[in-house]
């Protein structure tokens, strides 16, 4: 019996294993032409390996017919095997198909088993008037779709075969020959709503298969996260096609605040992610954010603003929040805001800057939107972006003065909001505490100024309890510092007793030569609000700590006047100073810089900036105009100490024109002696040139030499200041290619006297331009900028090339044109050699630099090609038509390239240029030829080519298209020479020549034609399927190439 059975599991093994073998996947319309690109995937569904030898492939027309006979190949379970034409890659077989597509018959393609047992057929485009069978009936009643040209016929799952080819077969428009099928599914998060019931929360969500094919149970999830915390990620049901689940999550309860939820589907199938999120918002209990403080009534130089405050404990990011007016409109901001802090919404952060100078700038916010607020009666709403809102409040402005906020009272208190005037004196305490909140405790420090008494000062100040309940006691310190110069020193402490207010006054010496700033403050543990508890004073006893440096009164006729002040003991704690000229005041920022300018606008601060390199030096403007006769100067700190006053004298640079009167020294009085005429016309933002530097070292590059693998350099270092510095460290840095990223490649300390010349050796660095700068350091150096020098290398780099040569124009000037590979920020100048003619230029951070004959070509090559933002250099002589010796060398030395252009580059063709074809090669003669477009100055070659393809490339799109609709199709073309001559001819499917595009046209390797559809008549083409053939010939091999594609001319 058991042998019996045996022999029956033997004979049916192999038909069921068959039964397992089935067409996944097909490819029977590959996009542009059949040949070379069509195949077929089978897939083994079952647990066993399948031997096809001699199974079949047949494809149908009228009837099915063999295609290809299976060798002895395995399939392996669970695995697929591509069987493809020449050109399909990762082919298993390699054979020629040329399956059925298109016509009015029915097309099908089978699989058929050795024996002939077994079938899998496949049948597309219907309604099969031809007769063919399935594997159901005899004809086949169902059919796949007949998919687009390079789309494929795909399982909807990986060998599920129901024998019903409508049911089990879609339109794959993203093949996988030999991978597994994709069906499309796009599931969307259509809403979420969070519910509260006694406390707790949930979150229903309503998701959509938008699909036509169902979602497992279990195979997607909704990701939940709150205030940018993972809450859970859940599974979720099958999800009919075409249908809409609703699935409830138990959020829990809530700590009071904003809570903000994030939803997110996760499935691995899906095509559209866009619509996979969702996020809301919801406030549990009393709002953290609310209004605290609004200006809707500003001055002609002020504006409106907002306050919110967060009452809360802790901190908000508040993107995209929105303040809503009763109208409607919106104003819209962005930011974040600390726990038990501020922030102002505005539209000019530097407006409230200047207007509050208390107010901080971290807790300012410019709107992206703003709406304006009305002056009269107001309803206002805060939301966040997601329109839950946070506060409500309104507001009657008839009684509040202009300039003035209102204020919050209470921003603890929601249930009787009320709003009165600010008592600031600066109308508003935007990022402050409010001015009607008194804190409960809190003491104020006032200063009233000092008084000389013989030999000492005494100090008058106030202190106050402005909060809820009196302050008793505090601690007084009151410390100083000279010149600026920290730590600060203890010079008073007292314990006081305070009632509501205390006025008191103590005695101290006065302080030596100098400028004395002091810090007086009063402190108490009881004190809720320290922001008012110190206040600072300033005394001078006959020291110069800013002073008038340099003035320019009679400057050239297009130049600007401008007053120099020197600093010469920074003051930390000094804000801002004053400058007086005659009756007018001008106030100064405090800087820590050595040197700030005042000059009279910002046309004349640009010119000062630009043409003495002033981009770190403070320029302030209003200095208004300064008289050629002199006048009275006077400079004032804060506290009305006059530093210095005096009358400048035209005498002083004995009248010279456009030359500045500078101070000598500037720690001694502004006397006549101490001043005189600029050495240098005028030194604003820089040292006076009547003084030298106590101590100052200058080095010299003097050149290099190179000695086999190495270069010798050769520095000069000079003590040129009163006294020598006797010792100093020198450092060469290398940089490569203008990169900027130095390498310190030399060291040593070196030991001085007056003059040294100083040699070391490197190593020759290897291929590229190479920067060396040279550095002396020594603490006691007081002037750095004459501290380093720079040479410069070149091995075998082109960090600049002649580019384009226009040597025998029609009806142009002659030009030549520079392309900048790297720019060099050290270096100044590069030398261009023309024949026997030198000509310099300004190296520029530009691409591109030309260079003509003279200012009249210069103009005209601009008006010619739109060069405005391209520099033109002159002084061309004349570029010979026979051809010319032509360098380029940069500044010291270092020839960069040289060669003999030949008028044979572009074929002798006047008018047009000969160009390079890649900036960073050799010029050899395979680097250059004609250009294309005539010439390209100024812009990127028209032969210009980074790396030629290995082959023929030709496309066309949109294909199909439309000459009825007036529609363009572009042709493009990319060929493995840099210059070929092209001819572009379009057939109809009879061989007749329609049209010539190009007719042996001279093109660069890349190019595009546009076609019209029309054919050489100018006649719409009709509707049907046309052949575009492409020839090209390589200028330099004369090697030719062709290329053919096929497009569809559409209704």
């Amino acid at each position: 019996m058991f042998k019996t059975i045996f022999y029956i599991f033997l004979l049916l093994y192999p038909f069921a294993s068959a039964q397992n073998i089935i067409i996944n996947e097909l490819m029977y319309d590959p996009e542009g032409t059949d040949g070379g690109y069509e195949w077929i995937e089978l897939y083994n569904s079952g647990i066993q390996q399948v031997n096809l030898l001699d199974w079949k492939i047949q494809k149908a027309g009228s009837v099915f017919d063999d295609v290809f006979t299976f060798p002895a190949i395995y399939i392996q379970p669970a695995d697929f095997l591509l069987i493809g034409e020449s050109n399909v890659q990762g082919a298993d077989i390699v054979t020629t198909l040329a399956f059925q597509n298109g016509g009015s018959e029915t097309d099908g393609v089978r699989l058929v088993s050795a024996d002939g047992q077994f079938t899998d057929t496949i049948l597309y485009d219907e309604p099969n008037d031809n007769n063919l069978p399935d594997d159901l009936s005899d004809p086949g009643t169902t059919f796949a779709p007949d998919v687009s040209s390079g789309n494929s016929l795909a399982r909807i799952h990986d060998g599920e075969d129901s024998d019903n080819s409508e049911l089990d077969w879609f339109e794959c428009e993203d093949p996988s020959p030999g991978e597994p099928n994709i069906y499309p599914i796009d599931l969307a998060l259509d809403e979420i709503i969070a519910i509260e019931n006694d406390g707790n929360y949930q979150l229903i969500s309503y998701i959509s298969n938008l699909s036509t094919s169902d979602v497992d149970n279990l195979a997607a999830s909704i990701e939940i996260s709150i205030n940018d915390t993972l809450f859970g990620n859940y599974d979720l049901p099958e999800i009919n096609s075409n249908g809409t689940i609703e699935f409830i999550i138990e959020l829990g309860s809530f700590s009071a605040g904003l809570q903000v939820v994030n939803a997110k589907l996760n499935f691995i199938y899906d095509i559209e992610l866009e619509n996979n999120y969702r996020t809301i918002s919801f406030l549990v209990g009393e709002s953290s954010l609310i209004i605290n403080e609004i200006l809707f009534k500003p001055a002609f130089d002020n504006q409106e603003w907002i306050e919110i405050f967060n009452r809360g404990d802790c901190g908000y990011v508040v993107d995209n929040f929105q303040i809503i007016d009763a109208s409607g409109g919106i104003i819209e901001f962005s930011g974040t805001i600390d726990a038990q802090d501020f922030l102002v919404i505005c539209q000019d952060e530097n407006q409230i800057m200047e207007l509050y100078p208390f107010a901080i700038p971290a807790k300012i916010a410019e709107a992206n939107s703003w709406t304006a607020l009305n002056n009269n009666d107001e309803v206002l709403k805060l939301t966040d972006e997601y329109g839950t809102m946070l506060d409500s409040t309104s507001y009657s402005g008839n009684s509040c003065p202009t300039d003035f906020s209102i204020e919050r009272v209470n921003p603890f208190e929601d249930e009787e909001i009320v709003w009165e005037i600010c008592e600031d004196s600066l109308g508003g305490t935007p990022t402050l505490p409010n001015s009607v909140l008194p804190l409960e405790n809190d003491l104020k420090l006032t200063v009233l100024g000092l008084e000389i008494q013989g030999n000492q000062l005494e100090h008058f100040f106030q202190i106050e309890n402005i909060g809820f309940e009196n302050i008793t006691s505090g601690s007084f310190v009151c410390s100083s510092v000279m010149d600026g110069e920290y730590p600060e020193t203890i010079i008073y402490e007292e314990n006081l007793f305070i009632d509501d207010s205390l006025n008191f006054s103590f005695l101290t010496e006065i302080p030596a030569i100098g400028y004395t700033s002091y810090k007086y403050e009063i402190n108490s543990p009881e004190d809720l609000d320290t922001s008012n508890n110190s206040a600072l004073w300033f005394y001078n006893n006959n020291s110069l700590p800013f002073v008038i440096n340099e003035i320019m009164y009679d400057p050239f006729e297009d130049e600007p006047e401008w007053l120099e002040i020197k600093i010469n003991d920074f003051i930390p704690d000094l804000e801002h100073i004053y400058v007086v000229i005659s009756n007018d005041t001008i106030t100064i920022p405090m800087s820590n810089n050595d040197y700030i300018l005042l000059t009279n606008s910002e046309d004349d601060s640009i010119f000062l900036e630009d043409n003495y390199g002033l981009a770190n030096v403070p320029i302030y403007l209003d200095l208004g105009s300064l008289t050629n006769s002199g006048e009275q100067i006077s400079i004032i700190d804060i506290c009305g100490n006059i530093i210095e006053s005096f009358f400048y004298d035209p005498n002083w640079n004995d009248e010279l024109d456009a030359v500045s009167i500078e101070r000598v020294n500037p720690f001694l009085p502004a006397d006549p002696w101490n001043w005189g005429a600029s050495f240098n016309a005028c030194t604003p933002g820089a040292q006076n040139s009547l003084l030298p530097f106590e101590k100052d070292l200058e080095l010299i590059a003097d050149g290099f030499a190179v000695q086999e693998n190495q270069i010798v350099h050769s520095i000069i270092l000079k003590n040129i200041g009163l006294e020598n510095i006797n010792s100093a460290v020198f450092r060469c840095f290398t940089s490569l290619n203008g990169s900027g990223n130095e390498t310190e490649i030399f060291m040593e300390e070196l030991n001085l006297s007056d003059t040294l010349f100083y040699n070391f050796q490197a190593d020759i660095p290897a291929y590229g331009y190479w920067t060396f700068r040279y550095e002396i350091t020594s603490g006691e150096d007081l002037n750095p900028f004459n501290n380093s020098d720079y040479s410069f290398y070149n091995n075998n780099s082109l960090p600049f090339v002649i580019n384009e040569i226009m040597y025998d124009p029609d009806n142009e000037p002659e030009w030549i044109e520079l392309k900048i590979n790297y720019f060099i920020p050290d270096l100044e100048k590069i030398i261009t050699f023309i024949g026997n003619d030198s000509i310099e230029i300004d190296f520029q951070d530009v691409e591109y630099l030309l260079v003509t004959g003279s200012e009249e070509d210069a103009d005209s090559l601009r008006v010619l090609y739109g060069l405005e933002e391209i520099p033109i250099f002159t002084g061309i002589t004349s570029l010979s038509n026979s051809g010319e010796d032509i360098s380029i060398l940069d500044f010291y030395g270092n020839t960069i390239e040289n060669f003999f252009y030949d008028p044979d580059w572009n074929d002798g063709i006047k008018g047009v240029s000969i160009e390079r074809v890649n900036s960073k090669l050799a010029a050899t003669s395979s680097n250059w030829g004609p250009s294309v477009n005539y010439s390209t100055p100024g812009t990127e070659n028209s032969i210009f080519v980074q790396i030629l393809p290995s082959n023929v490339d030709l496309s066309i799109k949109p294909n199909p298209f439309s000459p009825f609709r007036s529609e363009r199709t572009i042709i493009s073309f990319e060929l493995p020479e840099k210059l070929s001559k092209i001819t572009v001819r379009i057939f109809d499917l009879k061989g007749r020549l329609i049209r010539k595009l190009a007719d042996q046209t001279l093109q660069a390797n890349k190019g595009d034609l546009i076609f019209d559809g029309k054919d050489d008549n100018g006649k719409r083409l009709p509707i049907g399927v046309y052949i575009i053939l492409m020839e090209a010939t390589s200028r330099e091999s004369e090697k030719t190439y062709s290329k053919t594609k096929t497009f569809v001319i559409g209704k």
